[in-house]
């Protein structure tokens, strides 16, 4: 389900900037926090930027969590999740902004633990550096897009929609697509993922030192 995840030696700032653009399921909801942010800013502009910087935080938080080994198949469940809860976030955008960051925290925290499965052992830093500055970039240009949007009049109305038209894409994209990929685990030799079936995600499996 996870496009950015699911094969490939990735290492260095440049795969860190390009992870979280080809995974569709990371633009997706990375763009609809600064999409949420623009609504947040109107409702109380002194905290506003809580909501992509707790994503931002958490994101790395859950990349240091991923690269130390921790996490599994249901890292993938949780991305999804995050996925359909967008338009809602948008939805929201307008509401409490401490509780609109700490969805964003949470949101944060599974992608992150995601690229954090993924990032090389060889440029861990630099893959992790690319992949802030990069979900940074995402979260500004939802924000500008979205505040051009935004001052007509049914312009958060539009925006909802995108973002579930957007996210119903993703799912769409994963369909059910039998495929069978080798992923370079951190640690061990290649493995195989396989899909458990019909629009379910492949499965990543990690290989642990003995």
């Amino acid at each position: 389900m996870v496009f950015a995840h699911t094969g490939g030696e990735l290492g260095g700032i440049l795969d860190g900037l390009l992870h979280p653009i080809t995974g569709y399921d990371h633009l997706v909801v990375m763009v609809a926090v600064g999409v949420a942010t623009v609504f947040a800013y109107r409702n109380d502009r002194r905290r506003a930027l809580a909501v992509p910087a707790a994503f931002a935080g958490a994101l790395l938080a859950g990349a240091a969590l991923g690269v130390a080994g921790l996490g599994g198949d249901w890292v993938e469940t949780a991305i999804l999740a995050t996925v359909v809860c967008t338009p809602l976030l948008v939805a929201a955008g307008g509401g409490q902004v401490v509780a609109l960051a700490g969805f964003a925290g949470l949101a944060g925290a599974f992608h992150g633990m995601a690229h954090g499965l993924e990032a090389p052992v060889s440029a861990e830093s630099g893959f992790l550096v690319g992949m802030v500055v990069a979900t940074l970039a995402l979260h500004a240009v939802g924000f500008f897009v979205a505040a051009r949007i935004a001052s007509h009049r049914h312009g958060r109305s539009v925006l909802v929609a995108g973002t579930a038209l957007a996210g119903i894409a993703v799912l769409a994209a994963g369909g059910p697509v039998s495929r069978e990929r080798s992923v370079r685990c951190r640690r061990g030799p290649r493995l195989r993922c396989r899909r458990r079936g019909p629009g379910r995600h492949p499965l990543r499996r990690r290989a642990w030192s003995r």
